[in-house]
């Protein structure tokens, strides 16, 4: 089957589940289309061979979730597409703010929204074990384990090796930004003990924003995922954005994202062969039951007979 018979096919597929009076449909090349509401795109798709490749996906009209549903319906109806795959950048805007809905959900759930639909990355079980451990640390011990991780990024990127290496690079570049970022890095490799203690400072201080504010949580002592699904469920049911525990709140997501605490691959699929296998069985169990109800009928599964008075 040819790339252009394959796009019309599927689309023709996908139309079916996305109807054209809520829906419109766009083919854009051999291998990718979209699906819109009036002027808003709510999914961009590209065939790879047998991947169907969400390359966005907004809500519109309807939600992520029923969006991803009925993809998979169309995906079952098509034999030679085996998989769908997407890079996970969800977020949830509250309050003017935008939150990353992976690291929100892997925080207070221990995995992200697209795992709890069946989309996975090839380290979901290595990922899943760590970050549980994570959650189940107390908030206390939790924002201790930011600043070690923070620091440790710190000595990573700033290591001695690491730092000659950049200096190396940069020997021969006249220009005057270049000329001052490689003595600023020989100034601080020539001082580095005073160096890395004024920045483990910096880090101790950044982190001192979280310390100070852990009143926020009812019981700082109690594991911060289950602390953390309190806190987001009274500023959800408060909906005071005024408040400052949102704020707090984003500035802290955002702080662990870049802590690097949690392990999570973005890049995830979903085999659909079971699904498919399933809906088959599902199709020959109606089947059978549809027999079983018309042999009934023409045998007469059971006959009553009614006495007559003599």
């Amino acid at each position: 089957m040819s790339d252009n018979s394959k796009i019309i096919e599927i689309t023709t597929k996908v139309e079916d589940i996305f109807p054209k009076d809520m829906f419109s449909m766009q083919i854009m090349n051999s291998n990718k289309f979209s699906i819109k509401t009036g002027k808003d795109n709510c999914l961009e798709i590209i065939i790879k061979e047998s991947l169907l490749y969400i390359n966005f996906l907004s809500k519109c009209g309807i939600n992520g979730t029923e969006s991803l549903r009925r993809i998979e319906e169309a995906v079952k109806n098509i034999p030679y597409i085996t998989d769908i795959g997407l890079q996970d950048g969800s977020e949830i805007y509250f309050c003017d703010y935008r939150f990353n809905l992976a690291f929100l959900k892997i925080l207070t759930k221990g995995q992200s929204w697209y795992n709890s639909l069946g989309y996975i990355s090839k380290d979901y079980e290595m990922e899943k074990s760590h970050n549980k451990q994570i959650i189940e640390l107390s908030c206390v011990d939790f924002i201790e384990e930011l600043f070690k991780k923070k620091v440790e990024i710190f000595m990573e990127k700033n290591s001695k090796e690491k730092m000659s290496e950049i200096i190396e690079k940069l020997k021969n570049d006249t220009l005057p930004t270049y000329v001052k970022i490689r003595n600023k890095y020989i100034s601080d490799l020539e001082n580095y003990e005073a160096f890395v203690e004024k920045k483990i400072a910096k880090i101790n201080e950044s982190i001192n924003y979280y310390r100070d504010k852990i009143h926020y949580f009812e019981d700082p002592h109690n594991s911060i995922k289950t602390e953390f699904n309190k806190l987001w469920k009274k500023i959800s049911e408060n909906n005071k954005c005024d408040d400052p525990i949102v704020e707090w709140i984003n500035n802290f997501l955002e702080f662990i994202i870049g802590c690097k605490i949690f392990k999570y691959n973005v890049h995830l699929s979903k085999h659909m062969i079971e699904a498919k296998s399933e809906m088959v069985a599902k199709g020959n169990r109606k089947k059978n039951n549809s027999r079983k109800r018309k042999t009934c009928k023409r045998k007469t599964c059971k006959t009553k007979t009614r006495k007559t008075k003599k």
